[in-house]
């Protein structure tokens, strides 16, 4: 239990807003984008650290048949997790340990979200990741990108500018919803990738044309300090 709440708690630190400039942004988060492999693949990102500890946060269905299986398996032996950016003299990976998700799984899909806390080979730097929606919703107008699940195999890149749907720009209650849907079709191995603005985190890409709002992951996390995570 100990062990599960500073995970937690780490996890809201590591949400305190932070002062960037664009391309700090763009950095911040093609750093900490990683690769997670578990039956399916999708993308993730380290949400901060301590020490040679390493807490990734993704979409939950990517993760979902690794925290599910009964073969008596440890984790570690049944999700792989590959981080895009190498520090210099020094090849990392990482190796799950524990995991914590929602008991209860939602039909609309607003609580497909999963921590991941693992270890590495190299001490991470850890500092708090910016958010954009630390004072108030993002503006309907907002500019979004995500880091391109391809950029395993080359240089890591920054997606084209995403939107939000016409469908959310006509509702001024766009994002009371967990759920936040975009113009943009995402392909299934973005699932689980940070999707941000200039001004920081905006959510989790967890459906082929949304996401989940930093709010939303807020509010399982807030829950899972309750109990309400597995």
């Amino acid at each position: 239990m100990k062990s599960f709440r500073f995970a937690v708690t780490a996890f809201l630190i590591f949400f305190a807003p932070a002062a960037s400039s664009n391309e700090d942004i763009e950095r911040e988060f093609r750093d900490r984008s990683v690769i997670l492999s578990s039956g399916e693949i999708g993308s993730g990102f380290i949400l901060g650290s301590e020490g040679d500890t390493v807490f990734v946060v993704t979409a939950y269905h990517v993760v979902k048949d690794a925290l599910n299986d009964a073969s008596g398996r440890n984790l570690s032996e049944l999700l792989t997790i590959t981080p895009l950016a190498r520090q210099a003299n020094c090849s990392h990976s990482f190796s799950p340990e524990a995991a914590w998700y929602p008991k209860v799984e939602s039909v609309d899909g607003t609580d497909d979200f999963a921590i991941i806390k693992a270890k590495s080979t190299c001490k991470i730097s850890s500092y708090p990741i910016s958010v954009a929606w630390a004072d108030a919703a993002p503006s309907l107008g907002i500019q979004m990108q995500y880091v391109d699940l391809i950029s395993i195999f080359s240089t890591a890149r920054v997606s084209p500018p995403i939107y939000l749907a016409n469908s959310c720009i006509r509702r001024q209650d766009c994002f009371n919803s967990p759920l936040v849907k975009t113009q943009y079709r995402f392909n299934s191995n973005d699932s689980g990738s940070a999707l941000f603005s200039d001004q920081g985190l905006v959510g989790i890409v967890t459906k082929n044309d949304g996401f989940l709002s930093v709010p939303a992951i807020l509010a399982i996390a807030s829950g899972c300090v309750k109990g309400d995570c597995r």
